[in-house]
């Protein structure tokens, strides 16, 4: 029985929004995600990476309460990731406040991240912490 509703028709899950402070990007992100919040994500980080892919930049993930990934938001969350390193990104912290579901968080974007070659990235607990990884990270470029 086929409803109607499309992949492109459901309502997207979870919340993001997205500041640039220099060469670093701050993602703060409440979940769960599916397939449609990742696209808009995407698009949106798309405009910040014209401005930034000139030189290397960071990525600093805040990601609150519950965090995982539908399957087609992981594929989807490694396209975006790949053309992200390809645009100059060179890492991404991801601080976890108030988890949920950190564990299983932990696999999914482990099993993203590490399939892309030079791309540094860390977890982290408190933002203070991230947030020197990635100034350190941006230092190595210098």
């Amino acid at each position: 029985m086929n409803s109607g509703i499309g992949r492109d028709k459901f309502i997207p899950h979870g919340t993001f929004s997205i500041e640039r402070q220099g060469q670093l990007l701050l993602v703060d992100a409440t979940g769960p995600f599916n397939h449609e919040l990742i696209s808009q994500l995407s698009d949106d980080l798309s405009e910040h990476e014209q401005a930034l892919h000139h030189r290397p930049w960071v990525e600093l993930a805040v990601m609150r309460c519950e965090s995982a990934y539908t399957p087609e938001a992981l594929n989807d969350l490694l396209t975006s990731m790949q053309r992200r390193h390809h645009n100059n990104m060179r890492a991404i912290a991801i601080q976890f406040e108030q988890p949920q579901s950190r564990l299983l968080t932990e696999h999914q974007l482990t099993s993203v991240l590490s399939k892309i070659a030079g791309l540094r990235f860390q977890f982290f607990d408190e933002l203070e912490i991230a947030m020197d990884w990635c100034h350190a990270c941006l230092g190595e470029y210098r």
